[in-house]
């Protein structure tokens, strides 16, 4: 009997559940076999550590996150170098495994019998392709760590070592075998670098809480050394994101602090010089406000991009700041030669005058005293570069 009860219930359950999913304009959660998508099997070059691997799936799995509603993603390893990727509903092919495939720690690969065979975008150690521009040609590699971003002196590469907390210096003048120079640690989220024009000072900036820039000396990279760390007033505990060196100016997308403009022409005591505020709300997240600043055309204007309220045109107005900046160019001619010696010479010894700039650059040092140590420190700058 009671076997009986449940049979008649049944039909009477599945009649309920319909007519309530309808009414409540539920729609039931399709698969990939269903509603159509991406499948794709991404695989990385041969004899990739398992670790590496591990972190650019939880990359890919965060791009995802943000990439839109894609209903019960897949990402898994399959076998020893490949990442099954499934993504149910995605129509934009392109976007998505642009998304997945720029994770900046390993080149992958779609396979062949994979039903998305676009390429990817490539790494440092890539080069054009003539008679293919869609396949570059590979030449090299270096997948030590992973490498948020990456900063370029002639032949020397810095990475930045967003979940080792450090940074990389890599000789890359043999394209094909990228070598390692040296590391240097203790950087919280080591996110974004810049180089200075004379190759000299490395800035990093900490994408995190607490995340500051950071001038290093990399004129002798056996003897990397820390000069000082800057963050915005008020900004102790926020996170800073990308950094952009121009003739003795960092550009900085501060999230919720915006464009700031740091003064860098001495490393050693870098200070604020300017900004201009993207996200101008009270209760702002780490990661709300400024994401990216370009401060390279020619009319010196730079342009913010900020997550929520969109793109900003600004302005700097600091005297002499268009002018490239390097130390020890008394004349501001782009050179550092014997002409700016015989400046300094005369400056000490007939007492020739110079403007602030001048006194600035003239000191090499940055003792406060400009005499005949700076003299010394131009003659080796022209000596050895």
């Amino acid at each position: 009997m009671r076997n009986i009860i449940k049979l008649l219930l049944l039909p009477v359950i599945s009649i309920t559940l319909f007519y309530y999913t309808l009414s409540s304009n539920i729609s039931p959660k399709l698969g990939l076999d269903l509603q159509g998508g991406i499948s794709v099997i991404l695989t990385a070059p041969e004899g990739t550590e398992q670790e590496l691997i591990e972190q650019a799936v939880e990359i890919m799995r965060t791009r995802i996150e943000a990439f839109g509603d894609v209903q019960e993603p897949e990402i898994s390893i399959s076998g020893n170098n490949s990442v099954l990727v499934q993504l149910p509903g995605v129509t934009d092919q392109n976007k998505a495994i642009e998304a997945l495939g720029t994770t900046g720690l390993l080149t992958f690969r779609p396979v062949l019998d994979s039903s998305l065979t676009n390429g990817f975008s490539p790494a440092f150690d890539y080069q054009p392709n003539p008679d293919d521009p869609e396949n570059p040609i590979k030449v090299g590699e270096w997948n030590g760590a992973y490498l948020h971003d990456v900063c370029l002196d002639e032949d020397i590469l810095y990475g930045m070592g967003i979940y080792t907390d450090s940074i990389y210096a890599i000789d890359v003048s043999d394209k094909s075998a990228p070598e390692l120079i040296t590391s240097w640690s203790g950087i919280p989220s080591s996110h974004a670098c810049w180089i200075s024009d004379d190759g000299h000072t490395l800035f990093s900036a900490s994408e995190t809480e607490y995340g500051h820039i950071i001038s290093w000396d990399v004129s002798n990279l056996s003897n990397i050394n820390f000069l000082d760390e800057w963050y915005p007033e008020f900004g102790e505990e926020w996170s800073v994101h990308n950094i952009f060196y121009k003739n003795g100016y960092i550009f900085a997308s501060h999230y919720a602090f915006g464009l700031q403009i740091i003064d860098v022409r001495n490393p050693y005591e870098m200070v604020t010089a300017g900004f201009y505020d993207t996200y101008p709300y009270s209760g702002a997240g780490l990661f709300d406000g400024a994401w990216g600043a370009f401060p390279y055309f020619e009319s010196n204007r730079i342009i913010v991009s900020d997550r929520s309220r969109g793109l900003f045109v600004v302005e700097f107005t600091e005297q002499d700041w268009t002018t490239p900046f390097q130390m020890g160019d008394i004349n501001t001619d782009g050179l550092v030669d014997i002409l700016d010696i015989v400046m300094i010479v005369a400056y000490i010894m007939e007492g020739d005058s110079f403007d602030e700039s001048q006194e600035f650059v003239a000191d090499m040092n940055m003792d406060g005293i400009i005499n005949i140590l700076d003299i010394m420190s131009i003659v080796y700058f022209i000596l050895n570069g």
